[in-house]
């Protein structure tokens, strides 16, 4: 659901996927009603994506740009660059590629969870450390269930 682009970094999302998004995050207004801070990767559309959820929640903060927060980056390497924050503040949202958030969801909650384009997940986190966090929903284009890998059959 992204446009076409010469650069990576500077793809933006279709209208279709704008559309996606603002559908899928407005399912979760209530839930989302305490979140402090934004965290976003350093891509276009990944920012985009952040500032587009923001405006559906009524975010009034800043958008944190965080260069951890690309492809394939390790769940420990996120965490690194976030433990100094205060989490008794409220909720903050990661937007990321999938790949990277399936890693922080494993690393949070020793939980294999698979993550789709324009899905939200929720976990409960009093710490940073390794598997301190608690799995609470997931939201998809499709589907409220939580996607787990252990639902799916091994193909290879």
């Amino acid at each position: 659901m992204t446009a076409r682009a010469d650069n990576d970094l500077d793809r933006r999302l279709t209208n279709d996927g704008i559309s996606v998004l603002k559908e899928v995050v407005g399912r979760r207004i209530p839930e989302m009603a305490n979140v402090f801070q934004i965290h976003s990767g350093p891509m276009g559309r990944i920012q985009q994506t952040a500032i587009i959820a923001g405006e559906v929640i009524a975010y009034q903060g800043e958008l944190t740009v965080n260069e951890s927060l690309t492809k394939l980056t390790r769940g420990e390497e996120i965490v690194a660059t976030l433990e100094n924050i205060d989490l008794s503040g409220g909720d903050i949202v990661l937007v990321s590629h999938e790949s990277s958030l399936c890693n922080l969801l494993t690393y949070l909650t020793n939980e294999d969870i698979l993550m789709s384009n324009s899905s939200l997940t929720a976990i409960d986190i009093e710490s940073w450390n390794k598997g301190a966090g608690k799995l609470l929903w997931q939201e998809s284009p499709n589907s409220r269930e939580i996607k787990r890998t252990s639902a799916f059959v091994d193909q290879f």
